[in-house]
């Protein structure tokens, strides 16, 4: 069947439009899948759909709103289990959606039924991606590029194969620039008609105020970590990067000299507000094996040595003895 588009010579750019069949009508029931490349915008447009009242997921309440119970099952090829969360969303839900970039590939091979899907299809300039990259992972950005052009051209084969399905396609930088016009166009592919105070609801999604934590959380050296106390030869605290549960070295200060100490780790509940649960040996002690005895009144500081060498939390920490 013809998509639905409007005619050429009356076409103005504005780097979102729905691509849906001629006589096309909105299901009530119906699965918005969310797809381009990582670090590519997909967060911004999962948490628009949040907004709109779509929900995203058991375990979606992330910082890249991404259900990680649903990602795993489908990435691993895990086909009885990935089906079994769809049934069961599809049973609770009539309209439900999920985001997962550059997982079409599993997609395609896995064969998961989705009810009705409603393919939203993200993209962004590449060097914008490579530069987001080299921030958070510090890859290289010309492999990155790359990477890119090749997960690109997966998107595209996919969205070939699948172009009798609904669509909707969006420039990210597009949207930033125009995110008024784009959620009044989102929501009515959505099957939302929003007021004034709709639509402002639904642009605050698109720029909450969130971004700092979303690149902090995404980077690989994005950490959890502060000082707690201290005694007169030792300081203690913990620390625990977001992305896995290895340490790096740490170096100890004092009154802003370094001090050559030795560390010990061990067991510490950690539960985060948001339900994650980083419990394991993320306690340190630093015992001071070379330099002077702590005072009250003195300023330790602990530095996590790895690339970029970022004070924790709480420092300096004023001795209190």
């Amino acid at each position: 069947m013809e998509k639905s588009v409007p005619d050429p010579s009356q076409l103005e750019n504005r780097g979102f439009a729905a691509l849906v069949d001629d006589g096309y009508t909105l299901p009530a029931q119906r699965t918005y899948i969310v797809l381009g490349l990582a670090r590519g915008g997909t967060t911004m447009v999962a948490k628009v759909l949040e907004a709109l009242g779509v929900f995203m997921g058991n375990d979606a309440g992330n910082v890249v709103g991404e259900d990680r119970a649903l990602s795993d099952a489908i990435e691993s090829g895990d086909q009885v289990a990935a089906q079994a969360i769809i049934d069961a969303y599809n049973a609770d839900h009539d309209v439900w959606g999920f985001k997962r970039p550059n997982i079409v590939s599993h997609l395609t091979t896995l064969g998961v039924e989705l009810r009705n899907p409603h393919f939203v299809i993200v993209m962004r300039d590449i060097f914008s991606i490579a530069n987001r990259n080299l921030i958070s992972v510090f890859k290289d950005p010309i492999t990155d590029m790359r990477d890119s052009l090749h997960h690109l051209e997966d998107l595209v084969s996919f969205v070939e194969a699948n172009q009798s399905q609904p669509m909707f396609f969006l420039s990210y930088e597009r949207v930033l620039g125009d995110p008024r016009e784009f959620v009044i166009d989102f929501a009515d592919f959505c099957g939302e008609e929003l007021d004034v105070m709709g639509i402002r609801k639904v642009m605050h999604a698109i720029n909450p105020g969130g971004g700092d934590e979303y690149l902090q959380q995404s980077r690989v050296d994005s950490f959890m970590g502060r000082v707690t106390g201290a005694s007169a030869d030792s300081v203690n605290g913990f620390f625990r990067y977001h992305r896995g549960p290895e340490h790096p070295p740490l170096e100890l200060f004092v009154n802003n000299e370094p001090v050559v100490a030795d560390v010990q780790w061990d067991h510490i509940d950690l539960l985060r507000p948001n339900g994650r649960d980083f419990t394991g040996d993320h306690a340190f002690t630093l015992t001071i094996t070379d330099g002077p005895t702590l005072h009250d009144g003195d300023r330790v500081s602990v530095v996590a040595a790895d690339r970029r060498r970022q004070q924790l939390k709480n420092c300096p920490y004023k001795v209190r003895l």
